[in-house]
């Protein structure tokens, strides 16, 4: 099944089907797909194996990893306390300083 493997992956690459749409169609689908389903499910199976094994062999990986998880997460924080200016509530009495709390 690996040229149709290829075949499903350059066409969501480029552009041509959408990857809700291919899953929907092989989700959907009865019998032929059925195999092709399979097939991108064990290869994705085996990603997830060759992922988790470096992961758990390279130490500088995990700590590259860490560093981004705690980044992106740090970055949420941020944005979630500015744009929503403590949560949704605007604490400030007076209406001139308002928008520059929602500016900040």
């Amino acid at each position: 099944m690996w040229d149709d493997v290829l075949r499903v992956a350059a066409s969501v690459k480029g552009g041509h089907a959408s990857g809700a749409l291919v899953v929907g169609k092989l989700c959907s689908s009865r019998r032929q797909q059925n195999a092709l389903a399979s097939a991108i499910k064990e290869y994705g199976a085996l990603r997830r194996t060759v992922y988790a094994a470096r992961y758990l062999a390279d130490e500088t990986y995990r700590r590259r990893i860490g560093r981004q998880l705690n980044k992106g997460e740090n970055v949420h924080s941020l944005k979630r306390i500015l744009a929503y200016a403590g949560e949704g509530a605007i604490r400030r009495p007076h209406h001139e300083e308002q928008p520059s709390r929602c500016g900040a």
